[in-house]
């Protein structure tokens, strides 16, 4: 048996196992939720006519680990002032559909 720190409750392995089992099944399905939500936004992404704003906004919201406004200049080839304006006018011309905010908390 295991036994917790200071506060003398006794763990069994199987204790344990379940936890780590119900755990696992929450990281799951929350990986499952960001999958299909990041394919949701992609899918608004592709249907934006200017293709360099969706562009930006792809390095910026959806890439694994997100650049800095500099990093996204220079990759743009453009400098970090003109980047900010257009990601500024794309959130503005973004259309998300009203069914999203259903389930929002």
């Amino acid at each position: 048996m295991l036994t917790s720190g200071g506060g003398g409750a006794n763990l069994s392995m199987s204790g344990v196992d379940t936890y780590l089992d119900m755990e696992g099944e929450k990281l799951r399905a929350a990986q499952k939720e960001t999958t299909a939500k990041r394919e949701e936004i992609m899918g608004i992404l592709d249907a934006m006519e200017d293709k360099r704003c969706a562009r930006l906004l792809v390095y910026r919201y959806i890439s694994e680990f997100p650049p800095s406004w500099e990093d996204i200049a220079d990759w743009m080839k453009r400098d970090r002032k003109t980047v900010r304006r257009w990601h500024d006018a794309a959130l503005l011309t973004i259309e998300i559909p009203e069914n999203n905010f259903e389930n929002a908390p």
